[in-house]
């Protein structure tokens, strides 16, 4: 997630659904349902990233925007 830091705990799940998207944290890639690619800005899938590593969390403005 962050350009300075190992990703943390992401690698745990192989595919998460949000809403009508699918999402791999360890690929990193944003696909609709149907399996056509979404494309994201890379610091959006930067912040998408690292929340999806912290699940359940309430991280601050301050630690995300540090962090990214």
């Amino acid at each position: 997630m962050s350009r300075n830091a190992p990703e943390i705990g992401a690698e745990k799940y192989e595919t998460l659904r949000i809403g009508k998207v699918m999402y791999s944290p360890a690929t990193k890639r944003l696909q609709g349902l149907d399996g056509s690619p979404v494309e994201l800005r890379s610091q959006s899938t930067e912040v998408l990233a690292y929340l999806v590593a912290r699940p359940g969390g309430v991280i601050p403005k301050d630690e995300l925007f540090s962090k990214i």
